[in-house]
Parts: C-alpha cells; structure tokens; sequence
C-alpha cells in the first residue's frame, strides 16, 4: 500500500457490540499490511493498571462513577491517549511500523457505560480535538438483528443507540468509512483498504 520507505499509519475499528471489530482486525492484519511490523491495541495503550473489578461479558451492568470520579477517569485515559501516541505510536510509524487500535478514545463518547463513565461528550470532545487523530476510522455496522446474533453483551436497545452514535457523536473532520458488516470480511478488509490508500495516497510520507 505504501513504498517500503514510507512512514507508516494508524488505524481505528470501531462500531456497535456485534459488529466484528476483532476478526476485522485479525482479518486486516493478516491480508493487508504487506510484511509491515504491526501494533495493535484494544481501546487503551495499557499505560493506566487495568481494573481488576470488570467483566467484560457485562460491560453495561455496572454503575457509572460519581461525577468527580468520572471526570478524573477520563483525564487521566486522556493523558494516557497523549503519552501513549508519542511513545508507542508515532516512532514506530516514522520507521515503517503500522499500527490497529480497537474501539480507540471516540468510543469514550459513544459507550461511556462501557469505561463507567457518566456522559462528558463535550469535554470528550474537546479532548479529543487535542490528540492525534488515525489515519483511517473504520466504523463497522449492521442491522440490529445481525449484530444482536453476535453478541450477548449489549441489549437490542443499546446496539441501536451506539450504531446511532457512532454516526452522530464523531466530529465530522475525523476521516471515516462505515462498513456493512453483513459483506464478507474480505470484502470489507479490501474496502477498508482502498478508503485507506484514498485518503492517504501512497507516495504521501506523514510525519508524526
């Protein structure tokens, strides 16, 4: 996709619960990188100790933090972003690395439930115009009955209402391209990188 010495570039997959963001990215990695070192990361750069209380088979059965609580959480996953990309991110790009995230910080808006955030989408916002953006937002989606087949962690309501703010809550100068998910993931992955050669052509050399 890119010369041998070109700088590389980052990816988000994103979408509702159901939409096979992992075997997306399994499927990415293995058929679209062209032999380049690959970093992949789930939402976090794991600088910030992980809870030992949650279950991810449950992420919207829990409780979101007092106000204070959940303000807190989301500077500090902020600050996380922010180290996270100048030490794990934008060296390994400058010498040819590429680089997954799933779900990554717009999910904060999306699902806050998820992370037991109360909902900031202003200061997500706003916190998130002050970071580095990827190269390519993948936002993969469905028909609620497709994605409810999937998986057993959200209820019908919440899917629809995240495949709504993953359309709505996004600010528009973030480079996206949905995906429908009910394509085979070859298709998609080939579809992904076609938007991705489009908007980062390849003799394009980005700086990070």
């Amino acid at each position: 996709m890119k010369p041998a010495n070109a700088a590389g570039w980052v990816i988000t997959v994103a979408g509702p619960d159901g939409a096979g963001k992992t075997t997306f990215c399994d499927a990415f990695i293995d058929t679209a990188l062209g032999g380049r070192p690959v970093r992949r990361f789930h939402h976090r750069f794991e600088l910030l100790p992980a809870r030992s209380d949650a279950d991810p088979a449950y992420p919207h059965e829990q409780s979101a933090y007092a106000w204070p609580v959940s303000i807190a959480k989301l500077l500090a996953l902020y600050a996380e972003a922010l180290i996270g990309w100048n030490t794990k991110v934008r060296g390994f790009t400058k010498r040819g690395g590429c680089v997954v995230i799933e779900r990554g910080w717009w999910d904060l808006a999306v699902d806050p439930v998820r992370y037991r955030l109360r909902p900031h989408p202003k200061l997500v916002r706003a916190l998130g115009r002050m970071l580095p953006q990827s190269d390519l937002l993948i936002v993969l989606e469905g028909t609620i009955e497709l994605l409810m087949s999937r998986t057993s962690e959200s209820t019908e309501q919440e899917i629809a209402d995240q495949t709504n703010a993953w359309r709505h809550r996004v600010p528009v100068w973030v480079p996206r391209v949905y995906l429908d998910v009910s394509s085979p993931v070859e298709e998609l992955v080939g579809r992904a990188a076609d938007e991705l050669a489009r908007v980062l052509p390849p003799d394009t050399l980005r700086s990070r």
